[in-house]
């Protein structure tokens, strides 16, 4: 009787096991089923799809890994998206910053070919060939920079100095006033550091008003490079982007009447901070009442 009562009893036991066995299969299962479909999904493209996560245990870890590694994922994706549109757009311009001294050469050329109009033609090559140069000098140096091969050479320098031979080698030295305060010494990369300044102080000259006033002042670690000039300011629709590459005003506000770039090949401040931030230092821009200020900070050591 009693191995009967035995197998009457081992039944029911054994349906409770396989429903028990179903049950925890089946919750296994569609979370499991569920992070195929996602991982389907993601690999096709889809880069909005996500697990959801409820609970601390080995399925939960599964969802919040998968979430973590799409977010990366798609990070990734579109840094990659702005740096193609980035590369296109500054493929573009420079097809567009090369297209007017060449065609300028090639009219010159063949204007070489007649008497009439050779002195003429002659006169004309000289600075399409110094505009060329100039902005395959600062291709080569964005170039360098993008690919992380621009070095830097620190040496020990009174930045006062340094910007007293800017502003005396500058276009009208005697519309630029300098000011020098406290210990202006850094270390510095002599050659970056004097393209830097000469760009501000250029570009104040050149697209802002007389006179220009350059402050060089130390303060405790680091060294403040202040240009101000007397003109309009940089134009509103351009505030943002001035740092940017290829960015300059309409031709017309040039001239003491405009924004930075507006007759160069427009890389010259995207260059500047470009080798500030070689330094760690900051280049900023601001527009106060009587005129635009740019802003260099330099860390003393």
């Amino acid at each position: 009787m009693f191995p009967a009562a035995n197998g009457n009893a081992a039944a029911p036991a054994g349906v409770v096991g396989t429903l028990l066995a179903r049950l925890v299969a089946g919750r296994v299962q569609r979370p499991v089923t569920a992070a195929g479909a996602a991982a389907r999904a993601l690999g096709a493209g889809d880069l909005t799809v996500r697990l959801p996560v409820s609970g601390r245990d080995e399925l939960s870890d599964l969802s919040s890994s998968f979430n973590q590694m799409a977010d990366r994922l798609a990070e990734t994706i579109e840094e990659l998206t702005r740096h193609e549109a980035r590369r296109r757009q500054f493929v573009a311009d420079v097809s567009h910053e090369l297209r007017t001294p060449t065609a300028s050469l090639l009219a010159a050329a063949t204007a070489l070919e007649y008497p009439a109009t050779r002195d003429g033609a002659a006169s004309l090559i000289a600075p399409q060939l110094r505009r060329l140069a100039t902005l395959t000098e600062d291709l080569l140096e964005i170039s360098r920079m993008d690919a992380g091969e621009a070095t830097v050479v620190l040496q020990p320098i009174d930045l006062a100095d340094l910007v007293a031979d800017v502003v005396a080698h500058s276009e009208s030295p005697e519309s630029v006033a300098v000011r020098t305060e406290g210990d202006t010494g850094a270390d510095v990369d002599p050659r970056r550091m004097h393209a830097v300044v000469t760009n501000l102080v250029s570009n104040a000259l050149c697209h802002g008003a007389a006179p220009v006033e350059v402050t060089v002042r130390g303060v405790e670690h680091v060294v403040v490079v202040r240009v101000a000039d007397s003109g309009p300011g940089v134009p509103e629709e351009l505030r943002e982007r001035v740092f940017d590459r290829f960015v300059r005003a309409d031709p017309a506000r040039a001239s003491g009447h405009g924004a930075p770039g507006g007759t160069g090949n427009g890389l010259g401040l995207a260059i500047a901070r470009e080798n500030a931030r070689l330094h760690h230092a900051t280049l900023t821009l601001a527009n106060e009442p009587g005129g635009a200020v740019f802003t260099l900070t330099v860390p003393k050591r």
